[in-house]
């Protein structure tokens, strides 16, 4: 670990753009599909590491004709055009980019960071593997990959909300797949492990799984957010992935990610329980 990093965000007033904003991190604003635009924060608030929390997230909209643009054009061609701007401006500036388990079958998860091969099942997994090629390709020494999923907490509208709630407000049960299976990662917690990464100068990888410690299914998960809110989990009712109406995508079956590298390099990895005592507290 180093002294004090100076750390800039793409994607700011995201989920985790804004856990990171609040953990002291500098927001930049702009577009990053706009090369000037990029120039012009990074030239305005120089920092010495680029975290891109900007991307595509609508993993159902990306299976329609106009989503799937949208998503090749921000996950993939976004990040071509981030290395772009910084190898040719900012070359001392360290890149952080995040992806996520998608990119995998999700048929024999946990992944770990060499896992082959890939085979998105998705329209969404596709475009987070395109910017996967062109971060790595080629490939600067100090930048890291870090691929995530599951991310709940911090601001907006997600699972965990859905699940308090449905149980709260809504009289009728809620259907909640037992097939998928993945990290439930809080983001603020997501959020300290990239500063941690950020001040790592020895021993960084090129790539590293950040989530929670355990892969659990969709529908132990929800039981467990009913749990720490004194809810009813009888009113909670597994299904099958194909059962959940509003699905356009696929989804995996057995995805998630392996963490343990994460862990023997210090950097921090919470449970899941650790993470829903937090969103008791920030609720």
């Amino acid at each position: 670990m180093g002294g004090i990093v100076k750390i800039g965000v793409f994607g700011s007033r995201g989920r985790l753009g804004s856990c990171l904003i609040s953990e002291g991190c500098i927001p930049l604003e702009c577009d990053i599909l706009d090369e000037q635009g990029m120039k012009e924060a990074l030239s305005g608030h120089p920092v010495d590491t680029l975290i891109n929390c900007a991307a595509y997230t609508n993993v159902d909209e990306a299976e329609t004709p106009d989503g799937q643009k949208e998503a090749l054009k921000v996950n993939s061609r976004g990040v071509f055009y981030i290395k772009k701007v910084l190898e040719e401006n900012f070359p001392e500036t360290r890149f952080i980019h995040i992806s996520s388990d998608y990119v995998f079958s999700g048929h024999n998860g946990p992944y770990t960071e060499h896992a082959r091969p890939y085979k998105p099942i998705n329209q969404y997994g596709w475009s987070k593997y395109g910017g996967e090629i062109h971060f790595l390709n080629p490939f600067m020494v100090g930048d890291v990959l870090v691929r995530t999923t599951g991310l709940y907490g911090g601001m907006g509208y997600d699972f965990s909300s859905l699940v308090v709630s449905w149980l709260k407000e809504e009289e009728d049960k809620l259907l909640v797949t037992e097939e998928l299976y993945g990290n439930q990662t809080y983001a603020p917690h997501l959020a300290k492990a990239l500063i941690h990464i950020a001040h790592m100068r020895e021993d960084c990888p090129t790539i590293v799984n950040v989530g929670s410690r355990e892969v659990i299914s969709r529908y132990e998960f929800a039981k467990s957010i009913a749990t720490h809110f004194g809810l009813d989990s009888n009113r909670l009712v597994a299904c099958s992935n194909s059962e959940i109406p509003i699905w356009e995508a696929k989804r995996p079956t057995k995805g998630g990610l392996d963490t343990n590298l994460a862990i023997s390099l210090g950097i921090p990895i919470y449970t899941i329980e650790e993470g829903l005592k937090e969103l008791t507290s920030e609720i």
